[in-house]
């Protein structure tokens, strides 16, 4: 499987998350075509407030933030996976002291459809 990652690009993201999660932001994102994975860092991730259940929300709405983001950059997504992190992880590598959320959309009529695990 051949993936790269691109760092800093994806201002309007940030800018989202800036807004809906306070002291985040976006880290990079890994192209897997047709699935983009999103990845962003979240200070206290799992700590109160910023569980699971508080951001699943914010994180529906990252996804769709980030459609018009990757179909600008010629990228034509069928799945987006948006990944929380408490520390800058390297992508597919384990590292169990840090807390990372994942969810998977399907995209259907630029719309971000959930994808239960």
């Amino acid at each position: 499987m051949r993936w790269f990652v691109l760092t800093g690009s994806l201002v309007l993201a940030g800018q989202v998350m800036a807004e809906t999660l306070p002291q985040s932001g976006f880290h990079d994102m890994i192209a897997e075509p047709p699935t983009y994975r999103m990845r962003y860092v979240i200070k206290g991730l799992g700590g109160p407030g910023k569980g699971f259940a508080d951001l699943s929300d914010h994180m529906a709405h990252l996804c769709q933030d980030a459609l018009p983001y990757l179909r600008e950059s010629g990228h034509v997504p069928e799945r987006v996976v948006i990944t929380l992190m408490s520390r800058p992880v390297t992508y597919g590598v384990a590292d169990p002291g840090a807390v990372q959320f994942f969810e998977s959309y399907l995209i259907e009529n630029d719309l971000c459809i959930w994808e239960a695990f």
